[in-house]
This record gives structure tokens, C-alpha cells and sequence, in this order.
């Protein structure tokens, strides 16, 4: 899961806001453990080619390093909830 807060307005020049885009880039590879609330990816807001602002990507939590019993223990998980 990932979280990320941006603005709940953004002030533009009238008419520009037809040319609004979002972005959002992740990183390729994480290893684990992932701390919770640690920055993953950027999204970015444009407007044409003006960059309005960037935000950071975070992790809404944490991820522990997979081992031999946690894969079985999720395994056996999925097989009852299956």
C-alpha cells in the first residue's frame, strides 16, 4: 500500500487548468523490509509543460524481509481463504 497527500487546491492562470496532468513515479526495485512512511515514489503535477509541484510517495506501512515461514504461513493463508 502506498500513501500520499497533496494539495486540495492548486491555484492556475484561467484556462490552463484543461492541460492538468498527474504523474506518478515509483521505484523499480525495493528490497525488504520497507519501513513504514518510507518514500517510494515522486507524483508530479503539471500543467503543460510547468511543473505546478511534486509530492513523495510513501509506504502506508511496513514490510517485513520474506523468509521460509512467512511464505508458508501466507501460503496456508491463501489456500483457506481460497
Amino acid at each position: 500500500r502506498l500513501q500520499y497527500a497533496l494539495p486540495q487546491n492548486l491555484l492556475v492562470k484561467k484556462g490552463e487548468g484543461e492541460n492538468l496532468s498527474a504523474s506518478l513515479e515509483l521505484a523499480e526495485n525495493v528490497p525488504a523490509p520497507v519501513e513504514q512512511g518510507a518514500q517510494l515514489g515522486t507524483v508530479r503535477i503539471s500543467a503543460g509543460d510547468m511543473l505546478l509541484g511534486q509530492w513523495p510517495v510513501c509506504a502506508a506501512q511496513g514490510v517485513a524481509e520474506m523468509n521460509l515461514k512467512l511464505a508458508f504461513n501466507r501460503l496456508i493463508q491463501a489456500l483457506i481463504h481460497y
